[in-house]
């Protein structure tokens, strides 16, 4: 039988949103009742003052009671604090949105220039030299994201358990799907591995879908730094997923591929096909989760094991969480937004600055070649386990907000805002290159010109 699915809805009395802390001083969430808490969150939300036991009547619906004769003033006094919080709300919407706009037009302009320096230097490395052609790119990826990183407001990431290290050995990270931002998250523990000593986010490569390769600037700019595009047709992917990956072990150097087993964001209608595909296969159903695909995860696996120089790849499942989850399954009409779990990250609103500033990821590292001992030709098993796994956690932080309820401290806990530096650094080397090659232009053309070609 699949696990009951816990209904995570705010009015439904989840004991995270309903917890001590949200609740009045002298009130209990059983007193209060969880529709009353549901209704006492929005008003704060849209920045009503909180009511204190004090001035909460005997009915225990937290309105206030003040005498006759001053419910003139109060209400004075009420529309002159609505009237500034308008104002202060326009303004700081004023903000948000000039920030966004300013995030995107600097990522726009340094992804152009990390996109004509790569194209520029492609005829003069890559012919001749495949191995310093994927070092010189992974250095730009890097650049690329640490200004990302830059530009978007700090994230504390509170790491559990297992993460990548710079040795030889391939690796695989597998995650929970949630949102379209989900890579970006992955990408931050690369810019810190070994406690921040090294960084390896040049170094990943990810799996998109074959429309991103037509997105102007971004699809440019994936095709540049190698990520492999797929059709969802597995004859025509097999062979690119078998190609791209061959070609990056035989370059040397580090190799990490981020891979998404469930194939989409998580959403009602997904989630329903998911659910009765899962019936007839005889697999567990999930509620917060899409089932895992396990022929590409496979192939992955076995082809990197194949050029590995070590023999072996070093899978990471990752579960992530973001604070102030509560379970919420958007529907499909929604998008990457959320109603209620408005912290969890899309596009939009982290280019806004709206999303949640902490980041919880629980990582644990598996050795392929153990894992095709154990489960001989099943791995399909392996990745329903793990998923019940990521089900459980995910549960777990919904209930306590954080993923080890026992209480223990993350094994790092660490603010990632990029390097302004390197990307100082970047900036400064691509303005260089191109008076460089302006200048190297303009007087090749002045000396051609006197030979009237």
């Amino acid at each position: 039988m699949p696990p009951a699915r816990e209904d995570t809805r705010l009015d439904a009395g989840l004991a995270v949103p309903f917890n001590a802390h949200n609740v009045a001083p002298g009130a209990t969430a059983a007193a209060a009742g969880p529709r009353m808490i549901s209704h006492k969150r929005r008003m704060l939300a849209k920045g009503f003052p909180q009511q204190t036991s004090s001035s909460t009547a005997s009915h225990g619906f937290g309105l206030p009671t003040t005498p006759t004769g001053a419910s003139a003033k109060l209400g004075k006094a009420a529309a002159q604090e609505v009237s500034s919080g308008k104002s202060d709300l326009q303004a700081t919407s004023r903000l948000e949105f000039l920030a966004f706009y300013a995030r995107i037009a600097g990522l726009l302009l340094i992804s152009i220039m990390i996109i004509l320096v790569g194209l520029s230097a492609w005829p003069m490395i890559a012919p001749f030299h495949r191995g310093k052609w994927r070092t010189f790119i992974d250095q730009l990826e890097c650049l690329w994201v640490n200004a990302l990183l830059w530009l978007l407001p700090a994230t504390t990431l509170e790491m559990h358990g297992d993460f990548p290290t710079a040795s030889s050995t391939p690796k695989l990270l597998i995650c929970n799907h949630a949102t379209d931002v989900d890579w970006i998250y992955q990408l931050m523990p690369m810019t810190v591995v070994n406690f921040g000593t090294t960084d390896l986010s040049g170094s990943v490569k990810i799996f998109l879908k074959q429309e991103v390769k037509n997105i102007p600037i971004v699809g440019w700019g994936c095709a540049l730094f190698e990520f492999v595009f797929l059709k969802r047709d597995w004859a025509v992917d097999r062979l690119r997923i078998e190609n791209s990956l061959t070609r990056f072990c035989k370059d040397g150097g580090p190799i990490t591929v981020i891979l998404y087993p469930e194939g989409s964001t998580v959403n009602t209608r997904t989630l329903d096909k998911c659910r009765t595909f899962a019936r007839v296969q005889g697999r567990p159903e999930f509620d917060l989760t899409l089932l895992p695909r396990v022929r590409g995860f496979a192939h992955i696996c076995e082809t990197l094991a194949k050029h590995s120089p070590t023999g072996d790849v070093d899978v990471f499942d990752q579960t992530m969480a973001f604070d102030t989850y509560s379970g919420e399954v958007p529907d499909w009409e929604m998008g990457f937004k959320r109603n209620v779990d408005t912290g969890v990250p899309n596009f939009q609103t982290m280019f806004l600055g709206r999303a949640s500033r902490r980041c919880h990821i629980d990582s644990r590292r598996f050795s392929y070649r153990q894992l095709k001992q154990e489960y001989q030709d099943s791995l399909e098993n392996w990745l329903d386990e793990r998923w019940a796994r990521k089900e459980s956690l995910l549960r777990e932080f919904i209930e306590h907000q954080q993923f080890d309820s026992l209480g223990a401290e993350p094994r790092l806990s660490v603010p990632v805002n990029g390097s302004i530096r390197r990307s100082l650094m970047a900036v400064t080397f691509y303005i260089a290159m191109w008076v460089g090659m302006a200048f190297t232009y303009s007087r090749y053309s002045a000396d051609f010109s006197a030979f009237n070609l």
